[in-house]
């Protein structure tokens, strides 16, 4: 754990960096909370091309979402003359590669717009990379089209996690600038008015590039990729298609709940396992947010509540209990003001613990800090004291998180 570091050295230097020796394979979204201190302007910049951070304001956690991208190593650089770079805290989150997905196009039936002498469609799924036309491995629509369009027929639906487009080697790799990938079970207008997942700006001649649709997922038996307007001719390399069957997925069921009424306020605890970040969400979508105490009689009816609840929970359970990040201070996402604590030994724990709260699900039921990436049960409140305005909460994933 790195602890407000200035990298040393002169005062001011080029270009100053941060290298992190830290296996990853690629960020996850977290949350940033707006602590009420002084702003101030930055541009970091994550080495590895994965993306710039514009502004983190003074004291303030900015979490940077990225797809992934496998690495040892996490440099931070500020860019320029005359610059210092201080990090308090920097965080790397892996994804999950335990159900890599295959690439499904190989088993579909390609078509085209038109067809070139030696470029029929299929063979830009049939497994090869070869980017020289000459070779033989690429399909080919005629030239100076208008709207040339290429598709892939999975044979039923699946739901896309990613698209990966090879584009021609040996010339014209500008000719492939400005085409989209649309997906969708629709065959009207050749299934070219299907949502649109991806746009390809640019692909290096012989080069392939990865698309993941806007948004995430997306679920269809057609793939298309189409460049709009006139004068245009469509030549991949291949393509390759990852996902999984629809109905292989699993549906999102409603989690276990036990509620109960607490001075006006319905309190729900909430069978879901989900970290402090991923509860807050739940708890701001559903219901108002995770819960507050205020008085010892609403620790014993909670404590009541964990004893009576018909699903196993987690050792400690999400209340909306965080720290400022710099700040020993603690407070309640919903804005109500902290009347009453039950941390051991009434000590509330320091700067340099974590800074989310919970609660033991078992005798005494005391308060304590614990990771934010545990996945743990947690409790929802249907409102807040007469007053009280949550705590700004803003993360890259939603914008769902201040939602009244």
């Amino acid at each position: 754990m790195l602890h407000c570091i200035e990298k040393p050295s002169s005062r001011h230097k080029t270009a100053p960096w941060l290298l992190l020796a830290r296996q990853l394979m690629a960020t996850e979204t977290r949350d940033s909370i707006r602590d009420p201190v002084p702003e101030q302007k930055n541009s970091l910049i994550p080495g590895g091309g994965c993306g710039v951070i514009t502004d983190i304001p003074a004291g303030l956690t900015f979490h940077f979402s990225f797809s992934a991208i496998e690495g040892r190593y996490v440099t931070v650089r500020l860019p320029g003359s005359q610059r210092i770079l201080s990090l308090c805290e920097v965080e790397v989150f892996p994804v999950d590669h335990a159900h890599p997905r295959s690439n499904v196009a190989l088993k579909g039936a390609a078509a085209q717009s038109s067809t070139l002498p030696s470029g029929e469609a299929s063979k830009a799924i049939d497994g090869r990379r070869n980017s020289f036309y000459s070779n033989g491995f690429c399909s080919h629509t005629a030239e100076d089209e208008t709207n040339p369009w290429w598709r892939v027929d999975l044979g039923r639906t699946y739901v896309v996690t990613s698209i990966k487009v090879t584009n021609r080697g040996d010339c014209c790799a500008e000719r492939l600038d400005g085409a989209e990938i649309r997906i969708g079970n629709s065959l009207e207008n050749n299934g070219n008015n299907n949502p649109r997942c991806a746009s390809i700006s640019h692909i290096k001649a012989g080069k392939t590039n990865t698309y993941r649709c806007d948004g995430g997922s997306m679920d269809g038996r057609f793939v298309n990729v189409i460049i709009p307007g006139e004068g245009k001719t469509l030549t991949l390399c291949e393509v390759e298609v990852y996902g999984a069957p629809a109905e292989d997925t699993i549906a999102p069921t409603d989690p276990p709940v036990v509620s109960v009424m607490l001075n006006g306020r319905s309190v729900t605890v909430v069978g879901e396992r989900l970290c402090w970040s991923d509860a807050l969400f739940f708890c701001r979508s559903n219901h108002w947010d995770l819960l507050s105490l205020r008085s010892q009689e609403e620790q014993s009816e909670v404590e009541l509540l964990l004893n009576s609840t018909s699903f196993p929970l987690t050792d400690y359970v999400w209340l909306g209990l965080r720290r400022y990040i710099m700040a020993d201070t603690w407070f309640w996402m919903s804005g109500d003001a902290m009347k009453f604590t039950k941390w051991p030994q009434d000590i509330a724990p320091h700067l340099f613990h974590n800074p989310c709260g919970g609660m033991a699900i078992e005798e005494p039921f005391q308060w304590e800090d614990q990771h934010c990436d545990q996945l743990l049960n947690f409790i929802c409140q249907s409102g807040a004291e007469f007053g009280s305005q949550k705590v700004y909460y803003e993360t890259t994933a939603t914008s769902k998180a201040n939602s009244p």
